[in-house]
Parts: C-alpha cells; structure tokens; sequence
C-alpha cells in the first residue's frame, strides 16, 4: 500500500470556487501567471493553488468559453482540446522527472471540482505511482465497439462505480476516432435519453500497450466503496439494457 498524500489546508481554503459564486480566475486569461503552453483559447499553465505535497500541479484550461463542456463541443473543437492535453501529458511523462502523470478532469457539482470552467489538470508525481492501484482488468471489459486503433469497452472489473466505460487508444492517428468515442459517451451519459447524470470524471493511463481513458457517471458515491472498497457492477438486466443502448451510439 503507498501512503497516503500530504494534503494543504492552509493553501485549499484560498482557492476560488466558481460553483459557488466566486469569479472564475479562468475567464480572465489576461491575469493567468506561469503559462506554460498556449495555443489559441487553450493554455496549460502551473496550477496556483499546490495543494498536495510531492505533486508538480498544472492546469488545461480548454477554451475561453465558461459554460462550455465536452457536450457543447463539435467533434473537431474537442478532438483538438484532446490532442492539446494528451501532447502535455506525454511531454511531462517524457521528462522523467516523475514516477508517474496523472491527467484527469472534472465536470459537474459531485465531480471534485470547484470549478466550472472546463478544464483538466495534469500532475506530476514524484512517489505516487497510479498504476500500483489500477489493475489491467480495470482498463478492460466487454467491447461495445472497435475501430481501428480504437476500443471501447464497459468495465466488468470498475475501480469504483457501477458504470464505467473504457476507450482505448492503441495509435496515435486514431486519435480523431477515440476523441469522439470519448465524446459520445459523455454525451450518453448526460443526457435525459441516456444516464441523466450531471456530473461525470475522465482519467487517462498511460500503459505498456496502449493509453486509456476511463469515463464515469457520478452520483452519490456508494458507502460500501467508501468505507470497505466494496465495488458493484449491474444485474443482468440492467447491464444489457444499459450495453444495448450504448451500442447505438455507433
């Protein structure tokens, strides 16, 4: 087991928090201090607010627009908001300066974030090593589709939750086709036709045979996860009336 990482209070209680009425430190592109990239509205810049000790903390701001999501954008805006935060990510993995990369991103009241604005952090750590705790089986499941270079599978092993879907990107010109099956899950998975749920996380991993995004719904998280570890997966029924809908969306 890794210990546990050092969290600072004393810096947290200063962050803004836009889901509840404080201004939006992204909306003023202009006051942003140490950007480290910058390519149109999209920047990645050293997140302001360190609040875990051995983390190297950045931020991908995606676009300039507040209200924007995943589901407001066309298929080209988000495959190229991607394409920006997965260059990053693999440029800080490159680097060898840490034992592992986190990049992962927030939507919604129940994601863990505090705010709105789109955007993603990557995170460089210097002892924690994510893959100690994600298990291949985690990143695999039953495939819902597959296109070259491009799988997408729902988990029959999640980390956490009941639903859990899974694309994986095994080359780098395929890039456009898991953009868009990143997308049509979210999609899915917000709407009143789909799932309904107002809050979503995506996580990537970078594994020995392909890099992987792993989507999931976010509600209410489970007490038998919290307290015990304790993950479920659907019953039957709900699992092929789920699997048949998500098949449609190609």
């Amino acid at each position: 087991m890794q210990d546990p990482i050092l969290f600072k209070h004393s810096i947290a209680v200063q962050k803004p928090r836009s889901l509840q009425a404080d201004p939006c430190p992204f909306c003023q592109p202009e006051t942003l201090t140490n950007i480290l990239a910058q390519d149109g509205d999209k920047i990645w810049l050293l997140n302001k607010y360190p609040v875990m000790e051995k983390m190297w903390q950045t931020v991908v701001v995606e676009t300039a627009e507040h209200e924007a999501d995943i589901t407001t954008y066309t298929s080209a805006e988000w495959c190229d908001i991607l394409h920006f935060g997965l260059q990053h990510w693999r440029e800080t993995r490159a680097s060898g300066k840490f034992r592992s990369v986190i990049y992962y991103r927030n939507f919604g009241p129940v994601s863990g974030g505090s705010i709105r604005h789109p955007h993603g952090q990557i995170i460089g750590c210097e002892e924690f090593d994510y893959l100690r705790e994600v298990r291949p089986e985690h990143l695999a499941g039953e495939v819902l589709h597959r296109a070259p270079g491009v799988e997408v599978t729902f988990s029959d092993r999640p980390i956490c939750g009941l639903r859990e879907f899974n694309v994986r990107l095994a080359r780098e010109e395929a890039l456009p086709e898991f953009a868009e099956a990143i997308r049509c899950l979210v999609c899915f998975l917000r709407s009143a036709q789909g799932l309904g749920f107002g809050s979503y996380n995506i996580f990537f991993y970078a594994a020995a045979d392909a890099e992987y995004c792993k989507i999931i719904p976010r509600g209410i998280t489970s007490p038998l996860f919290l307290g015990y570890g304790l993950t479920q997966i659907p019953d039957e029924e709900a699992r092929e009336k789920l699997l048949a809908a998500v098949r449609d969306l190609w």
